[in-house]
C-alpha cells in the first residue's frame, strides 16, 4: 500500500521540479526554470516554518494564516507558470512575498525575529527577475517596510512581541541558513553554468573563426571565380580569380551590378530562368557567355544560388563560375571536325550508291533520302540489266551514323559481288540469277559476320521485268511495299515472310511474283517514314502514306513529284526538325513504252512527262519539247504556246513558294485531236491569280505582265492543286482558236 501511495507523490514532486521549456524563446525558458525552482524552494521552506510555528506553540495564529495564504499563492503561481506568462507571474509573486513578509512581521509585533531577515532573500529574488530596476524597487520597499514596522512598534501599535526562544526560533534560523545555502549553491551553479557557456561560446567562436579563415582562404585561392551580391544585385565580394578572369579589379565592380559582364550573347529567356530559380533560394546551373573588361567574350560553367536569411527572405546571391572557354572552343572544333567528316562520308556514300540509271524504257523512278545524322543508315541501289528489266534494292541497317552507313555500303557491295558471281556462274549469258538466289547469296556471305557483332539488316529486292509485266521480289524483314493499280486504285501492302539478314543461319529466302502493267506504281520505304512523329508524339503512319500515294496516283503524277510531296508532307507533319530515324523511299511507276517496237496505240499518244531542274537554265529543254509536241498546231499557235509555257515556268521558278528545300519542275504535255495541253507541276501551294490582270504597259514595272502574256497566249489557263503540297499550271492551246 505504501508503494502505491509513493508513486503519485513522487510523480507530483518530479512534475514540480521538471525543467520547463518554451521552443524558440530561450529567455522565457530560463525565467520559467528559475521561477519553478524559487516556487519549489519557497514551498518547502514555508512548510518548515509552519511546522516550526506549530511546534513552538507561542506564535500568533495570524502568522500561521499568512503562511498558509502564501502557500496558496505559491501553488497558484506554479499552476499558472505553464501558461508562459512568466513576467506577470514573477511580478505577482514578488508583490505577494512582500506582503507576506510585512504581514508576518506585523503579526509578530517586531522586526527582531528571523522573519525580518527574509527581506534580504526577497531583494535578491526580485533582482534576479527584474535586474537593476527590481533591486532598486525591492531595496526601497524593504527599507520602508522595516521603517514602518519600527515606527509602529515604538508607538505601541503592534501586538506585544514574544521574545522567548525555543524550537520555533531554532527552526526559523535553520530555514534562513537553508535559504542562504540554497542561494549560494544556486549562485555557484549559475556562475559555473555561465562560465561553461562562456567557454563553449569562446571555443565555438574560435572554431567558427578558424572555419571562416579556412573558407576565406579557399575562396581567395579558389580556381573558380566567386561573386556575392546583396538582395538588389549589388556586388559585395569578388575573389582574385574573378579579377583574373574578367579583367576587372575588385574596386571597379564593388557596389555595381553584374550586368557589367553582359555580352548580349545570352538570351532573355535564359536570364528569366535564372531569376526564377534563384529568387526563391533555389539554384541554377548552366553555361553563360560574358564579356571581359577588354571586350573579349568568354564562356563560364555557372552555378548561381539565392541565400536565405533567418527571416526566410533573400539575404545574398552567390555565383560560382569556372572558365570553360578553351574546352568550349575545343568541343566546337571537335564537333566541326566530326561534321566535316560526316559530310565527306556522306559524299563518299552517295558516290558508292548508284543513282537512277538511264535507259529504262517504260518506267519512271524517284528516290527520297533524308538521313537523321548526315550519313544514311538506310540504303538503296537500282541496277539496270537491259531497257526492259531492272532491280531495286532497299534496306535498313540496325543503328545510325557512321557505323550504319558503313554497313549499308557493305550490303550494297555484297549485293554487287553476289550478282557478279552468280552471273559468271550462269552458262547462258542471257539468263539472270533470280532475286531469291541473290538474297540467299548475300545471306550466306554476311550472316556469320552480322551475328558476330550482334547486328542484323532488313532488305527487300524488287525485280521489274517490263517485257513480261512481272514483278518478282524477296522481302527479308523489311517494311512492306505499297502498290497501286492505276489511277483511282487503293494502295495495298505487298508483304514478305522472311527474317532479316543476320538472324538465323538456316533461313532460306523465297521470292514472290505478281503481275504489273502500265499505270501501276510501287512505293518501297524504310520504317523511318511511317514512324516519324509530330511534336505531340503521333506517328505519320501507314494510312497517311497510303493516302498520299493514292492521291498522287489519281492525279497521274510522276514519282519525282510524289516524292517531293512526301518530303514536304513529312516536314510539315514533324515540324521540320531532324528526325529520330533515317528516311528513305523509292517509287517506281510503269509508263507507256514509247521506244518499244510493239508499243500500243494508246502508248503512242500517252502524255510526255519529263522533269526539269529548278533553274532558268534548264528551260531550253521545255522550249524544245513543247515545240516538238505542238507540231499539229499552226506555227503562230505553237509559238504562242511555247511563249506561255516559258513565261509560266519562269514565274514558277522565280516566285514559287517551295515546300521543300530542293525541288524539280515536272512537265506533262498531252496531245489531243485539236489541241495541246501543257501542265507545269511543282511542290507548292496553288497560285491564286488576281481576278483581273492589269499590266503596266509603260514599262515602269513588270507587275502582272507575265500573267497577262500567259492569258493572251493560250485559250485557257488554270491554277490548281493536284494533291496536298502539289500545284499545277494547266495551259491549253487549241488549233486556230482566238485566245480569250
Amino acid at each position: 500500500m505504501a508503494t502505491v501511495c509513493e508513486t503519485p507523490l513522487k510523480n507530483t514532486i518530479m512534475r514540480w521540479l521538471r525543467q520547463l521549456g518554451f521552443e524558440g524563446d530561450a529567455a522565457k525558458t530560463r525565467q520559467a526554470s528559475l521561477l519553478n525552482k524559487v516556487i519549489a524552494i519557497s514551498l518547502i521552506l514555508t512548510v518548515l516554518v509552519i511546522v516550526a510555528t506549530l511546534l513552538g506553540g507561542n506564535t500568533p495564529i495570524s502568522s500561521i494564516v499568512i503562511a498558509i495564504l502564501w502557500l496558496v499563492v505559491l501553488a497558484l503561481g506554479w499552476y499558472k507558470l505553464r501558461s508562459g506568462r512568466t513576467d506577470v507571474i514573477a511580478l505577482l509573486l514578488a508583490i505577494a512575498f512582500f506582503f507576506f513578509l510585512t504581514g508576518a512581521n506585523i503579526s509578530l509585533g517586531t522586526i527582531r525575529t528571523p522573519t525580518a531577515s527574509l527581506y534580504v532573500f526577497w531583494v535578491i529574488m526580485v533582482g534576479m527577475f527584474f535586474e537593476w530596476r527590481g533591486i532598486v524597487v525591492a531595496t526601497t520597499a524593504s527599507s520602508l517596510a522595516v521603517l514602518a514596522v519600527i515606527v509602529a512598534e515604538n508607538a505601541g501599535l503592534l501586538p506585544k512581541p514574544d521574545y522567548s526562544v525555543g524550537i520555533t526560533q531554532w527552526m526559523n534560523y535553520t530555514v534562513l541558513f537553508g535559504i542562504t545555502a540554497t542561494m549560494v549553491y544556486q549562485g555557484n551553479r549559475l556562475t559555473a553554468t555561465a562560465l561553461a557557456r562562456a567557454e563553449n561560446e569562446i571555443e565555438s567562436r574560435k572554431r567558427t573563426e578558424a572555419e571562416l579563415r579556412k573558407l576565406t582562404l579557399a575562396l581567395e585561392q579558389s580556381p573558380a571565380a566567386v561573386m556575392i551580391t546583396d538582395p538588389l544585385g549589388n556586388i559585395e565580394y569578388v575573389n582574385p580569380q574573378f579579377e583574373t578572369l574578367s579583367g576587372y579589379a575588385k574596386s571597379e565592380v564593388m557596389g555595381k551590378n553584374p550586368r557589367v559582364l553582359k555580352s548580349g550573347q545570352t538570351s532573355t529567356e535564359t536570364y528569366r530562368q535564372i531569376w526564377s530559380a534563384i529568387i526563391s533560394g533555389g539554384k541554377w546551373r548552366g553555361e553563360l557567355c560574358n564579356r571581359k573588361k577588354s571586350g573579349e567574350l568568354y564562356w563560364e560553367d555557372a552555378s548561381l544560388s539565392g541565400i536565405l536569411g533567418e527571416d526566410g527572405q533573400i539575404a545574398h546571391f552567390i555565383g560560382v563560375t569556372v572558365d570553360i572557354t578553351e574546352s568550349k572552343h575545343a568541343t566546337q572544333s571537335i564537333r566541326e571536325l566530326r561534321r566535316r567528316e560526316m559530310e565527306v562520308g556522306a559524299i563518299i556514300q552517295r558516290s558508292l550508291v548508284s543513282e537512277v540509271p538511264e535507259g529504262i524504257e517504260g518506267a519512271s523512278l524517284a528516290e527520297y533520302a533524308d538521313p537523321s545524322q548526315i550519313l544514311d543508315g538506310d540504303f538503296s541501289s537500282i541496277h539496270r540489266f537491259h531497257p526492259g528489266c531492272f532491280e531495286v534494292l532497299v534496306g535498313d541497317v540496325m543503328g545510325k551514323g557512321v557505323q550504319a552507313a558503313l554497313m549499308g555500303a557493305g550490303i550494297i557491295a555484297a549485293y554487287n559481288r553476289a550478282l557478279a558471281e552468280l552471273l559468271l556462274a550462269k552458262q547462258d549469258a542471257r539468263s539472270l540469277p533470280t532475286p531469291a538466289e541473290i538474297v540467299n547469296a548475300i545471306h550466306r556471305s554476311l550472316t556469320p559476320q552480322l551475328m558476330a557483332i550482334s547486328s542484323f539488316v532488313t532488305l527487300a529486292l524488287y525485280r521489274f521485268d517490263l517485257d513480261s509485266g512481272v514483278l518478282t521480289y524477296v522481302n527479308a524483314g523489311h517494311t512492306p511495299g505499297l502498290l497501286t493499280r492505276g489511277p483511282g486504285a487503293r494502295a495495298v501492302a505487298i508483304l514478305g515472310d522472311n527474317l532479316p539478314i543476320g538472324v538465323m543461319p538456316q533461313e532460306t529466302y523465297r521470292e514472290l511474283s505478281l503481275a504489273m502493267g502500265t499505270g501501276d506504281s510501287l512505293l518501297v520505304f524504310s520504317d523511318g517514314i511511317t514512324e516519324a512523329c509530330n511534336p505531340d508524339g503521333e506517328e505519320f503512319g501507314m494510312a497517311r502514306l497510303s493516302d498520299l500515294m493514292e492521291a498522287g496516283s489519281h492525279a497521274r503524277l510522276p514519282p519525282t513529284t510524289i516524292m517531293q510531296a512526301l518530303r514536304g508532307e513529312q516536314r510539315r507533319f514533324t515540324g521540320g526538325g531532324p528526325g529520330a530515324d533515317d528516311l528513305t523511299a523509292v517509287m517506281i511507276t510503269l509508263n507507256p513504252r514509247r521506244g518499244a517496237l510493239d508499243r500500243r496505240i494508246e502508248d503512242r499518244i500517252a502524255p510526255l512527262v519529263f522533269t526539269l531542274p529548278w533553274s532558268l537554265e534548264g528551260l531550253g529543254v521545255l522550249r524544245s519539247r513543247v515545240m516538238a509536241s505542238a507540231g499539229s498546231l499552226p506555227e503562230d499557235d505553237a509559238d504562242a504556246l511555247i511563249l506561255a509555257s516559258f513565261e509560266a515556268a519562269t514565274n514558277v521558278i522565280r516566285h514559287g513558294r517551295l515546300l521543300v528545300g530542293s525541288a524539280t519542275l515536272t512537265c506533262r504535255i498531252t496531245r489531243e485531236s485539236d489541241s495541246v495541253v501543257v501542265e507545269l507541276i511543282y511542290p507548292s501551294e496553288a497560285f491564286k491569280p488576281p481576278a483581273q490582270v492589269n499590266p503596266d504597259m509603260s514599262g515602269a514595272s513588270e507587275g502582272g505582265f507575265g500573267l497577262y502574256i500567259i492569258e493572251q497566249s493560250v485559250d485557257s489557263v488554270e491554277y490548281t492543286s493536284l494533291m496536298p503540297g502539289v500545284a499545277c499550271i494547266r495551259l491549253v492551246k487549241r488549233a486556230g482558236a482566238v485566245p480569250g
